[in-house]
């Protein structure tokens, strides 16, 4: 079988090149040396990315792509390979650094059909005037895994921007690092820096990540069976926030600096099925806040969990509230 894989090449071998996101798209769609199709006419396979190459705009995916990068990635973009803000020459728009296509995308769009997309061994630095990355993944052969996000903020620390905004169902996330900025510490306020809002979620797994100096560390109104362990936070004002439906979610193993909030579940919609586990501790010693509201959110609830944490938000009698999963001995 011949190989269904696209070789990027270094900016060295391709001299000629003045568009990166256009020569990739391009190299891409080729009819006789890109990627093959798949039978929703979407293109399908491996990009096999060999150095960093700049973007003068958002870099357009199709649904079902892959990104692999050639070498281990670092915590900086200089000696990685991935991609980052051309700042001088960006044509500014409704747009992300980078951004898979919703399968079907845009006559009949099928929200959990992105199987096999993903990256892996990727540095995304910088993001458009929405944020740094949009993926989605369908099923288990989709998943982003040893990527960083840096560098996404705007030119304010309160405009909002998010490093990954992600949904789709039976992928998984590991090894992930979202950072707002790429310069000093500190929160900006306005980015969130993985976001699941917007959309649902089905059976996401995610293991090892971290975000840095955000408002908010992950946000999602639906989820559903998602289970997310070796969660950590550091210069972030809220590390989780729900905004309307947790169904079987599971926080393990979690570790949140610089702050003394856990999570905020803004709605609950569906109160009866509403259930978020979560555990873990907080690493500057003190105790952590816990905030539940219900479907009218008029009973919003301030609570406290001790520095190392394991307890449960479901319902049990009347609206859902935070009830310890802890063995008293």
């Amino acid at each position: 079988m011949a190989e269904n894989i696209v070789k990027l090449g270094t900016i060295a071998d391709n001299p000629s090149v003045t568009d990166w996101a256009q020569h990739i798209e391009d190299e891409i769609d080729d009819a006789s040396t890109g990627l093959v199709s798949s039978g929703s006419g979407d293109k399908t396979g491996v990009v096999l990315v060999e150095d960093a190459y700049p973007l003068k705009r958002q870099l357009d995916l199709d649904s079902r792509v892959f990104l692999q990068g050639s070498q281990r990635i670092s915590h900086h973009i200089g000696g990685c390979v991935g991609f980052y803000k051309d700042t001088d020459n960006w044509t500014s728009g409704n747009d992300y650094l980078v951004k898979w296509k919703q399968a079907g995308e845009p006559s009949s769009i099928d929200y959990y059909s992105n199987f096999g997309a993903g990256a892996d061994n990727i540095h995304f630095s910088g993001g458009g005037d929405l944020g740094g990355v949009f993926y989605q993944g369908a099923q288990q052969a989709a998943g982003l895994s040893n990527i960083y996000v840096r560098g996404f903020e705007g030119a304010s620390g309160t405009d909002v921007r998010c490093g990954l905004k992600v949904y789709g169902d039976t992928w998984s996330g590991s090894g992930i690092f979202v950072d707002a900025g790429t310069g000093s510490s500190s929160t900006r306020t306005g980015c969130i820096g993985i976001d699941f809002s917007g959309y649902r979620a089905y059976s996401v797994n995610w293991r090892n990540f971290t975000v840095h100096n955000c408002g908010i560390g992950l946000k999602f109104s639906e989820l559903f069976g998602c289970h997310f362990e070796n969660f950590e936070t550091e210069i972030t004002d809220k590390p989780i926030v729900g905004t309307y439906n947790p169904r079987a979610v599971k926080f393990d193993s979690c570790v949140f600096r610089h702050t003394d909030e856990v999570i905020d579940i803004q709605r609950t919609r569906w109160a009866d099925d509403c259930m978020v586990h979560v555990n873990g501790y907080m690493a500057d010693n003190s105790p952590g806040v816990v905030r539940v509201n219900n479907n009218a959110m008029d009973n919003a609830q301030v609570l406290s969990c001790p520095q190392t944490f394991d307890f449960v938000i479901e319902k049990r009698t009347g609206d859902p509230t935070m009830w310890t999963n802890r063995r008293i001995v």
